[in-house]
């Protein structure tokens, strides 16, 4: 389950060494489970991965996927950027679909 813990800000740097503000939402490119527990990960499984292609920017960002089951999802799907917390409080990036997020995107700066 999604947390509600801090609002993800995520950005890149710029050639001037600057940094640039990047959407919050974006559209499911490719999907998949994750069925086996990669060495070291204590999380539960199975869990999403896939990749994202961020509105506006066309960045493509591959991360883990709130949604585990690849049934429930489709190409295009629109997605959002919140934060799980894993055992042990481990806090992570995640998309999920908007329509399950319970938190508004923000606007882009």
């Amino acid at each position: 389950m999604a947390d509600r813990g801090p609002e993800p800000e995520a950005w890149l740097a710029d050639d001037a060494g600057g940094h640039v503000s990047l959407p919050r939402t974006g559209s499911l490119w490719a999907w998949t489970a994750v069925t086996a527990a990669p060495p070291g990960y204590e999380g539960p499984v199975p869990y999403g991965f896939g990749v994202v292609e961020l509105d506006g920017v066309g960045l493509r960002v591959v991360g883990r996927l709130t949604e585990p089951d690849p049934s429930a999802l489709r190409e295009g799907q629109p997605m959002v950027v919140t934060t799980e917390t894993l055992p042990g409080g481990l806090v992570v990036w995640a998309f999920t679909p908007e329509a399950m997020s319970s938190t508004p995107p923000s606007p882009r700066s």
